[in-house]
């Protein structure tokens, strides 16, 4: 088995995501928000790239039991139900609905690795949970860091080496080079927090008033949700597949 690391998301078509796991991380925040969310009981997350893509398709549900949730800019969507806070997502706001969600970076990197013989989303949060179910499904993994505007985003990049690290634990792998540099990456800050702080975008949700989704996706291991995209949506790993 091989692992890799997209750092950033340019150039899907140089990567090729059949016969491959792909992993999404974008710890902060869409990761860490729709691994909450299902922790909490939602029923499923469906990623979408725009807001009125959301709009319009939560026009298509029984509107009773569809929130809308995402973020622009790191705020909440104007008219939406839920920003990308996964402190919003408490069991009791989304416990049986379907959530369409659309962030700047993470909803994407879901769409762009659709191809994908599995897709799951990956944070600290379900971090050993993630890798147990990766190296069941034994394929070539592929981290994919959904990073800030297009390009490189410290944090994701020390989220994947922390993944790295707990697989090469669990399991005889192949490294690549940029799995290799996550890893070095990760091991460069004394915690996960700090490798927060010292990445432009922690400080932009500092800035703006998210001090706590710091913290909160900082946390290793407190979910053991593994969200894994089915027929476009994002639902619990032990949903079955439809026939």
């Amino acid at each position: 088995m091989n692992i890799d690391v997209k750092l950033a998301p340019q150039s899907p078509e140089v990567w090729g995501y059949k016969d491959k796991t792909v992993v999404v991380i974008d710890v902060l925040r869409a990761s860490s928000t729709i691994i909450t969310a299902l922790e909490n009981g939602a029923r499923a997350v469906v990623p979408v790239l725009t807001p009125d893509e959301a709009v319009t398709l939560k026009s298509r549900y029984d509107s009773e039991n569809v929130l809308l949730g995402g973020e622009r800019g790191g705020l909440k969507v104007q008219g939406f139900d839920l920003g990308n806070s996964p402190l919003e997502y408490k069991k009791e706001v989304v416990e049986g609905k379907t959530i369409v969600f659309t962030t700047t970076n993470g909803t994407n990197a879901i769409r762009q690795s659709g191809s994908a013989d599995n897709l799951l989303i990956g944070a600290y949060l379900n971090l050993e949970a993630v890798v147990k179910k990766a190296l069941e499904l034994d394929k070539d993994i592929l981290l994919f860091c959904a990073g800030r505007q297009n390009g490189f985003a410290l944090e994701d990049a020390a989220c994947a080496g922390a993944f790295c690290a707990a697989v090469l634990r669990m399991a005889q792998v192949k490294e690549s080079d940029s799995a290799k540099a996550a890893r070095m990456i990760a091991a460069s800050f004394d915690s996960t927090f700090a490798s927060f702080m010292a990445s432009e975008h922690g400080q932009l949700l500092e800035r703006l008033g998210f001090s706590d989704d710091l913290k909160l996706a900082a946390t290793f291991n407190s979910c053991k949700a593994v969200p894994i995209s089915i027929n476009g949506q994002l639902v619990l790993s032990n949903t079955k597949k439809p026939r």
